[in-house]
Order: C-alpha cells, then sequence, then structure tokens
C-alpha cells in the first residue's frame, strides 16, 4: 500500500510539473504573440508617421500637386514636383538590389519623384551627349549591370551605355536634405555644409549603395564616394 501511494504521488507530481511546463509554455507563446502584435502596431504606427513626415518635408502626392497647382491664390506655394509611392514589388526588387550591393537593409517606404522640368532638362543633356557618344570613353558599372541582369527591375528603366547612363546611388541623412534633391535637383547653390568637399565642392555619388549608404547616418561625412573635379558646380 505504501508503495502504491508513492507511485501515485510520484504521477501527481509529474502530471504537476508537465502542466506547470504546459503553461510556461502556452503564456510564452500568448507574451510572444502579444509582443509581435504591439511590434507590427509599432511598424504601422511609425510608417504613418514617416508618410506624414515625408509629406509634409519631402513632397506632396500627385492630388495635393494638382490641387495646389490649380489654386489661384497667388501666395499658395506651387509645389514643383510631386512623389508617388512604388509598389510592393517594385519595393521588394529594390531591396534585393542593395542586398546584392552587400547593402541589405530594410527599406521603410520608396517613393517616385516626379519633376517635369528636371526631367526636360536631363532629357536635353542626354540627348546632346547621344549626338557626339562616338568619342565617349565607355564605363562599366556594378549596379547598372545588376539592373540589366534582373526583370524584376526593369521598371528602372533603360540605361544607355553609349553615354554612360548609369544607375547610381546618393545618401543623405536628413529629410531636408531629400527634399532640396527632389525640388531642385543636385544644384549646389541650393545645399549647405553637408556639401562634399574632399575632391572638391560638389554632390558624391557612388556605383556601391554600401558606400552610399554609409552617409545616411548622423553627422554626414562628404568625401571617398567618388572623385570629383575641384570647383566642379
Amino acid at each position: 500500500m505504501a508503495e502504491q501511494q508513492r507511485l501515485k504521488e510520484q504521477k501527481l507530481k509529474e502530471l504537476g510539473t508537465r502542466w506547470r511546463r504546459m503553461e510556461l509554455k502556452e503564456r510564452k507563446v500568448l507574451e510572444e504573440a502579444e509582443q509581435e502584435k504591439q511590434r507590427k502596431s509599432k511598424v504601422v504606427t511609425a510608417e504613418a508617421n514617416l508618410h506624414q513626415q515625408i509629406e509634409q518635408h519631402v513632397g506632396v502626392n500627385r492630388e495635393r500637386y494638382q490641387e495646389l497647382l490649380a489654386n489661384p491664390d497667388p501666395d499658395v506655394v506651387k509645389p514643383r514636383h510631386y512623389l508617388e509611392p512604388a509598389t510592393s514589388e517594385q519595393e521588394a526588387a529594390v531591396k534585393g538590389l542593395l542586398e546584392a550591393a552587400g547593402a541589405a537593409k530594410d527599406i521603410a517606404c520608396a517613393y517616385w519623384v516626379h519633376h517635369e522640368e528636371l526631367r526636360m532638362r536631363y532629357e536635353r543633356s542626354k540627348a546632346g551627349l547621344q549626338a557626339d557618344s562616338s568619342r565617349i570613353l565607355k564605363k562599366e558599372s556594378t549596379t547598372t549591370n545588376h539592373v540589366l541582369n534582373r526583370k524584376d527591375l526593369a521598371f528602372l528603366g533603360d540605361f544607355d551605355r553609349s553615354v554612360n547612363e548609369f544607375c547610381l546611388w546618393h545618401g543623405t541623412g536628413r529629410l531636408e536634405g531629400a527634399a532640396g534633391i527632389c525640388a531642385n535637383g543636385f544644384d549646389i547653390a541650393y545645399v549647405g555644409s553637408a556639401v562634399g568637399t574632399a575632391w572638391g565642392h560638389g554632390f558624391y555619388f557612388a556605383d556601391s549603395a554600401a558606400t552610399s549608404m554609409s552617409y545616411t547616418g548622423a553627422g554626414i561625412r562628404g568625401g571617398d564616394a567618388c572623385n570629383g573635379s575641384p570647383g566642379l558646380q
């Protein structure tokens, strides 16, 4: 009888231990689910806030752009560009391009910048180069080669290798910097102290996304992304 009682108590103890383990496991699962729910909620809130910041400081959407242009009030500032969100497929493709370039980062958001004046200026300059393309020394671009070899990046457009038309990267650590570029292009007259000077005054671009990514943190350094000419305007 004593042995049976001991075995019974042992089984009850084992059952109690198993129950506590199951309870702890279930509690852990619930806690992890709640943490994931809170994380996703924070991400959604952060993304919403980011889009608001971009709308306020970098550029308006197409609808707002058209409204402001149509406003007859002379005191209303007429924007020169508008932003259009990239699709989820385009964001995924750009992320893949960043990863291939050794600069794997999560993309908070991606936008197309529409600026008719800058587009026309670009096309005129490109046409001028194409007319004299036989005299241009041909170069290679790692990033552009990645783009041309991937169908999911076709939305970035064609690149005319006869005039060394490449896909280059530029990093900036402030929304104000992105706003200036969207509104005025890479115009030295509209920038502040963050302009690179190590190789001459001007903007710095890189074929490597990882290089430009290093310039997006606090305390932007101008310098070694590429070799520029002194006094570049």
